[in-house]
């Protein structure tokens, strides 16, 4: 090869050397970009491929390992196949585009659930590889109604980030918990819950106030400054303390009510029930308002200032009976905010007493 100066032996070699200790620091470390929809892709487009097609047995042997890995990462971090989630790099097309986000793609490939779709980064080569994903993964999949998955995994390097997943048969919420606070975020979307495709709710700081602007972070994808956040189980909350520098002055939510089957906004909290039985209700310190005309009319909740403090609290329809019943839970909760400290105490129904702050992380 007249370029490398090497012959295709040599190159081989080369390879191997480098492969080696990637996948060996893949295995030690996950990724650090943790539960990518656009990356992961990718990777698969990689492993499928190496899986295929190389003759070493060591490499194929590692590919295939890492198909594992992906798999059961998809089947945790999924909802009924929609793998929309916390992550460690996200763009807006897959942060509103579930139905064209190719690890939904995969999942539908592998087991039938998720959605088909233009989406084939990865696809291609996994379909011609060979590789067949285990059914040991569809139990993770979903939950058996009354029951929950728990998933609690350290991703990347030096322990990058702490993430938990919670999932029920009627949500999925998941979280970077006590991710970098107060610094300024890149592409991270650091608390995401979903019901289906389009039922789904994430919070963030914008990076700029182009709706569509090309900075890292931007509008919806990613926070300008990342907050303190905490889950338990189906309870999250998002405490921002920006700095007086940066140049937006608010938070906000996707909620796009359009695609729940009922909404309803009371006494400072919005509530949605799902089509398939999800229940979420959430507040912010600084007050919500619904946006009612713009790009975004009906789909995004804002709170104006630097520093809030917003709650999420996701149930279920047969624990609760009917939204009605979970409002007036939610409403009767006491939620006892000390704003100059920025830190609150939520008596939780279920849960209990549930208390954090700006400089200390979530006990229970």
């Amino acid at each position: 090869f007249t370029n490398s100066g090497m012959t295709g032996v040599q190159m081989q070699e080369k390879a191997i050397s480098m492969l080696k200790p990637w996948f060996e620091t893949l295995f030690k470390e996950g990724f650090t970009e943790w539960n990518s929809p656009p990356y992961l892709p990718i990777d698969s487009l990689g492993f499928a491929t190496l899986y295929a097609q190389v003759e070493n047995k060591e490499i194929r042997d590692y590919a295939r390992r890492a198909l594992e890995m992906m798999f059961r990462l998809l089947a945790l971090a999924s909802f009924n196949g929609i793998f929309s989630t916390t992550s460690g790099r996200t763009y807006l097309k897959e942060l509103m585009g579930n139905y064209s986000n190719c690890p939904s793609f995969i999942n539908w490939i592998a087991y039938g659930i998720g959605n088909q779709s233009h989406a084939g980064k990865g696809a291609v080569p996994l379909l011609f590889s060979g590789y067949v994903p285990s059914d040991e993964n569809l139990k993770y999949h979903q939950a058996e109604k009354g029951k929950a998955i728990s998933w609690k995994a350290t991703h990347g390097y030096n322990g990058y980030a702490d993430v938990t997943v919670y999932k029920t048969h009627s949500y999925l919420l998941s979280a970077a918990n006590d991710f970098n606070p107060g610094r300024r975020g890149f592409q991270e979307d650091i608390v995401h819950m979903v019901m289906s495709a389009e039922e789904h709710v994430w919070i963030n700081h914008p990076g700029e106030f182009a709706l569509y602007g090309q900075a890292r972070p931007s509008y919806w994808a990613g926070s300008g400054t990342l907050p303190r956040v905490n889950q338990y189980k189906g309870f999250a909350s998002v405490i921002y303390s920006v700095s007086e520098k940066h140049p937006v002055d608010f938070t906000h939510a996707y909620f796009p009510t359009f695609a729940f089957k009922r909404t309803k906004i009371k006494d400072g909290w919005a509530f949605a029930e799902s089509h398939g039985g999800g229940l979420i209700a959430i507040t912010a310190l600084n007050g919500i308002s619904l946006m009612k005309e713009g790009t975004f009319q009906n789909r995004e909740i804002k709170s104006e200032g630097k520093r809030n403090i917003w709650i999420i609290r996701c149930s279920e329809l047969w624990k609760e009976k009917n939204l009605e019943s979970f409002m007036s839970k939610i409403l009767s909760a006491k939620l006892a905010i000390d704003a100059p400290s920025l830190s609150y105490a939520f008596y939780d129904p279920e849960y209990g007493k549930i208390e954090a702050g700006w400089d200390k992380s979530l006990s229970v």
